[in-house]
């Protein structure tokens, strides 16, 4: 009798084992969005507080039973859930489709000015706007002159280490340092050019000068042999300095008639 009680419950218990193994199955499938690579979005199971993550081809694999509630996350979709069924359980592989997440910023001013498109407004405003340098902000080495490639060169070309540096020697001795000045006396020549084309790039200032476009360059070259051109030009006085140049286009155009 009591072995026949032993092999009752041998029987019962290897039932209900069997019936357990039998619900708890891997639901197969893939996930579907836009993008190629489909890895890394997080497939949990809530009820059994596991989880795992899908492939490159977005395809997974996660223990389930039916009534199981597996969520779909990523930072870049929106998070799905799918709530198991034994039709999901018994197919071969789902397919779980899922959206792109959209995130949304706040709109971002890149101008302090706040500028309304209307030139009188915008004009009156900008009058009145305080301006900030590195100075008043208080930068470090704010007032420190950013040197050009030419002056660089020079420095070092006149610069050495030891007891006596034989780079200030040799250059000198070759004419290096020489030609380094004179590249340095041109680029500041030229760039005081290019200020005066930008400040004075207006058709109605050289109509009134009378001077044709293609002898605008000469003219200028010819302002610049003046004594006055390069304290104006370093004071920054534009306005003194158009009458200046008004002033020498007379002489410029008497030259050129005799």
């Amino acid at each position: 009798m009591k072995s026949i009680k032993t092999c009752c419950v041998v029987v019962l218990f290897s039932f209900c084992f069997s019936k357990s193994i039998a619900q708890e199955q891997f639901l197969n499938g893939e996930v579907k969005f836009q993008e190629l690579d489909r890895s890394g979005v997080a497939v949990q199971n809530l009820q059994k507080a596991i989880a795992g993550i899908t492939d490159v081809a977005g395809v997974f694999r996660i223990k389930a039973s039916v009534g199981d509630t597996i969520v779909f996350s990523s930072i870049q979709l929106k998070q799905k859930e799918l709530v198991v069924d034994e039709a999901m359980l018994n197919a071969a592989k789902i397919i779980v489709p899922l959206e792109m997440q959209i995130n949304r910023l706040e709109g971002v001013t890149l101008s302090q000015y706040k500028l309304t498109g209307n030139p009188t407004l915008d004009t009156e405003q900008s009058a009145t706007t305080k301006m900030y340098d590195a100075q008043q902000l208080g930068l470090p080495n704010a007032d420190v002159r950013i040197i050009t490639q030419s002056e660089r060169m020079l420095h070092e070309a006149t610069t050495g280490g030891g007891i006596v540096p034989l780079n200030p020697i040799l250059n000198a001795i070759s004419g290096r340092t020489k030609m380094l000045k004179e590249r340095i006396r041109i680029d500041k020549a030229r760039n005081r050019m290019n200020s005066i084309r930008e400040h004075l790039n207006d058709s109605l200032f050289w109509e009134e000068l009378d001077i044709e476009s293609k002898d605008r360059n000469r003219f200028l070259y010819f302002c610049q042999a003046d004594s006055l051109y390069t304290p104006l030009m370093e004071r920054g006085d534009w306005l003194a300095f158009r009458e200046f140049v008004a002033q020498k286009s007379i002489a410029f155009k008497n030259d050129a008639v005799e």
